[in-house]
């Protein structure tokens, strides 16, 4: 995954074409430029600037006024009237600053593309001149924008909690939770909030995504090991579990979580355990992947890659894409609810060693070398050694001191 870039031009003597890449669907960025109490968390100009004001009204000759402050109280204002507008794809309205620098009324059109989950926007801005334009450009508007269009970056990915079909949660079993909670704290900087009579929840940027439990507890089976389990969010866990029999797979009676929502415990046809979740009150996780910590990956391996293919193509309406694998001359499939990429596959090969067909998760860090070598000072252990995996960044292999295996990423910039 690429980082996000922000690109000028000048078409012609009027213009100022600017273009930026986020990494969410269309409709997400939609909202994020139309919707008055998502723009004033990320519209605000350079550090130190608020959007104190924002009003909109969203159809066509209907007008928009924002109002930016500084820390002295300075105000800043501009407005217009909207000439187009077509959801979620294309807005065009004139905009005046009330300081009218850029010599009269300007056009400024936005269109946004999407493709694979990333929404391309491009504003094209006519001014009514030259001058005008030239001085927009002196004005220092590049280093402004970019700093609110990271902003969005961070409110889109944060504010985006998982839909029907995507890894909603994960839940860790261990033997020792305490030591676990240390140790996970340490290396990935976890923080824990304590559910009674249950176990703990997980939290990273102050955002939940999971569980952490006691193996020893008194409902987990004999002989279930150490591990992260993975959890798909489903409008319906009973029809769910209904299709997974169907499919070929096998799966456990759905049953209430309290009243945060009902679950369903399943296996593909090859044996791979998941959950799947339909939310209630707990409707899942909308931490940004790309935190220090958090999840980002789900990846199954499977000793039948076109079973698996079929089984969970047809669960879940995913895709399956043939692309280049980290192991030369293996496969890798990389699955994709719609234009969002949800998850991957391999296959499990004799290098490998015995072991059953599992989902695995990955968790982002900033730099996969040093918290292999981190994990290992705390008592942990490296499964795989770092390693690239080209075009999509470095990951490694670990086991904690308690026997959850999980792997750790660093994507590519």
């Amino acid at each position: 995954m690429k980082k996000n870039a922000l690109s000028i031009s000048t078409p012609s003597d009027r213009e100022i074409v600017i273009t930026r890449v986020f990494r969410a669907a269309r409709p997400l960025v939609w909202d994020c430029w139309t919707k008055p109490e998502l723009m004033k968390k990320w519209l605000t100009g350079p550090p130190g600037w608020t959007l104190a004001e924002c009003a909109v009204d969203l159809r066509v000759g209907g007008k928009y006024r924002y109002v930016w402050r500084d820390a002295a109280g300075t105000d800043m204002g501009m407005g217009g009237v909207h000439q187009e507008v077509a959801a979620p794809e294309r807005l065009v309205n004139t905009q005046l600053f009330d300081q009218d620098w850029t010599g009269g009324e300007a056009i400024d059109t936005l269109v946004l593309t999407e493709k694979d989950g990333v929404t391309t926007a491009v504003n094209t801005v006519l001014y009514a001149s030259k001058e005008a334009r030239d001085g927009a450009l002196k004005s220092g508007m590049e280093t402004g924008m970019e700093y609110s269009y990271q902003q969005m970056d961070a409110l889109l990915a944060a504010t985006r909690v998982r839909q029907p079909g995507e890894f909603c949660w994960i839940n860790m079993l261990t033997p020792q939770p305490a030591e676990a909670m240390a140790f996970f704290g340490e290396l990935l900087g976890w923080t824990f909030f304590e559910m009674p009579g249950v176990g703990h929840g997980v939290k990273v940027g102050g955002r939940d995504f999971g569980g952490l439990f006691d193996l020893n507890g008194p409902n987990t089976p004999p002989g279930t090991p150490a591990h992260i389990g993975v959890m798909v969010k489903v409008d319906n866990a009973d029809a769910i579990g209904a299709k997974v029999t169907a499919l070929g797979g096998k799966a456990l009676p759905a049953f209430d979580v309290f009243d945060a929502g009902r679950m369903a415990v399943c296996f593909d046809p090859t044996g791979a355990a998941f959950d799947v979740w339909e939310p209630k009150k707990m409707p899942g996780t909308d931490v940004d992947p790309t935190l220090p910590g958090a999840p980002c990956w789900f990846e199954t391996l499977t000793t039948d890659v076109p079973r698996a293919t079929a089984f969970y193509t047809a669960l879940f309406g995913w895709t399956a894409t043939a692309k280049p694998s980290a192991v030369p001359g293996h496969g890798y499939t990389e699955f994709a609810l719609g234009p969002i990429p949800v998850g991957g596959m391999m296959p499990i090969l004799p290098h490998m060693g015995e072991f059953p067909p599992h989902w695995a998760v990955y968790f982002t860090v900033a730099d996969v070398d040093a918290t292999a070598a981190r994990a290992v000072e705390l008592g942990g252990s490296v499964r795989v050694p770092p390693m690239d995996i080209p075009n999509v960044g470095r990951f490694a292999g670990l086991l904690s001191p308690h026997g959850v295996s999980f792997n750790v990423i660093t994507v590519a910039g």
